[in-house]
């Protein structure tokens, strides 16, 4: 007969293991997007502030994407208003991505640990 602290564990992890799936369907998304987003500098050559674009001329653009971008210098503004794509800041970006990436994968084998050292 399972315990009272076995039960509340459970009744924790179920919804804590649904909310990182969840996250992970929607990393898939923003990640999407972030691709669209990005190859559209790339495929008219926007990489330096000579090549900038006007903002007019982004298409497909999810607005708190664009400004998370922006916000972290993988966009660039000029003064004129045009953006072009420092590749340099998108590298030293995903190099960051990765360590967190990382970190949330060992959490997630915690978890498990965690979980299956519970239901012994």
């Amino acid at each position: 007969m399972p315990n009272a602290a076995m039960n509340h564990a459970t009744q924790f992890l179920i919804p804590f293991w649904m909310t990182i799936i969840a996250g992970f369907i929607a990393r898939i998304w923003i990640r999407s997007k972030s691709i669209c987003l990005l190859n559209q500098f790339r495929e008219v050559g926007a990489n330096s502030e000579e090549h900038a674009i006007p903002l007019k001329d982004i298409k497909e653009k999810q607005p708190w994407i664009f400004d998370r971008f922006v916000t972290g210098k993988i966009l660039v503004s000029t003064c004129n208003g045009r953006y072009y794509l420092d590749e340099e800041a998108l590298r030293n970006y995903r190099k960051r991505q990765k360590a967190i990436k990382l970190i949330a994968l060992w959490l997630v084998i915690l978890a498990f640990i965690v979980t299956y050292s519970l239901r012994k």
